[in-house]
């Protein structure tokens, strides 16, 4: 034992601290992406109504939506308690048989990737057999203000995508709008001469164990999952122009499981309910 001690305290005597080399510095998008999906605290109040909460004006008066306004540039909210347990299951249970591989990029050229490991349902508001779904897509525009109109052709929005993220699931930083307008090209018919998608609704249809929060990392925003809650944002401002802070991720789920419904809105009907602002530095509020 002796003699080990002394080849060990040797064979140290002989060492010369080395610098330790230095790493590449990191994309300062991945930095946040994965300290917001950690739940490290924010540091960025512009524009931010932490748990700013309020009632806001529907279509129908006597039933107005709460709403929880997380920033108003870009301009992103929560809403809570927009559906019932019971519409929610009923997405869930009408979606589930006909899940598939998620794929990503433009329509034409959709490929299976790592940076989007899920599964996807469509459910259509003139399906005859679930006329709930069309009374959803109804509660958004109530909501929103915004068409949600489904059509053959022109269509004013997209049928619902429902989501399924099993556990270490995840949809790593995007953006919902198309990447080029040549790509609106390859859109299917009934969305053709529409425009792009102006705005994103997103139910969360579950309780999520751990993880799965929605994060936009260029501006150190954090939506957690909540039940029968719903998360929007604009992906153009009121100038028209993209609205690239709303590039957004899903965070990897941890524990469980986590469901979404993604109503995504087109331009074309919104003409006259999104109107342009006077000027291209104006907010939503405006």
């Amino acid at each position: 034992m002796k003699n080990l001690l002394w080849q060990y305290r040797k064979a140290n005597e002989s060492l010369t601290l080395q610098p330790v080399p230095q790493l590449p510095s990191e994309d300062p998008l991945r930095v946040s992406y994965e300290a917001l999906c950690r739940g490290d605290p924010s540091h960025d109040e512009t524009y931010l109504y932490p748990g700013y909460c309020h009632l806001r004006k529907t279509a129908i008066p006597y039933c107005p939506a709460k709403e929880e306004i997380l920033r108003l540039d870009p301009y992103i909210s929560i809403f809570h308690d927009v559906l019932t347990d019971t519409l929610a299951n009923q997405l869930l249970q009408t979606a589930s048989p006909q899940l598939f591989r998620a794929t990503i990029g433009d329509p034409s050229i959709a490929v299976e990737s790592d940076i989007r490991i899920s599964k996807v349902a469509w459910l259509w508001d003139n399906d005859q057999h679930n006329i709930f779904i069309k009374t959803i897509s109804e509660r958004v525009a109530e909501i929103t203000g915004l068409s949600t109109t489904y059509r053959d052709v022109l269509s004013d929005a997209e049928p619902f995508q429902v989501v399924n993220y099993g556990m270490g699931g995840q949809y790593e930083p995007h953006h919902d709008f198309y990447e080029t307008r040549a790509s609106l090209k390859n859109a299917p018919l009934h969305l053709q001469d529409t425009g792009d998608r102006i705005a994103t609704f997103m139910f969360y249809l579950n309780d999520v164990k751990a993880g799965g929060a929605t994060v936009f990392p260029n501006i150190n925003i954090r939506v957690p999952p909540v039940k029968n809650g719903a998360a929007f944002w604009y992906n153009f401002k009121p100038s028209g122009q993209h609205e690239m802070d709303t590039q957004h991720a899903g965070c990897p789920v941890l524990l469980g499981e986590k469901w979404v419904a993604n109503k995504w809105i087109r331009e074309f009907g919104q003409m006259f309910r999104r109107k342009c602002k006077l000027s291209e530095n104006s907010l939503e509020t405006d």
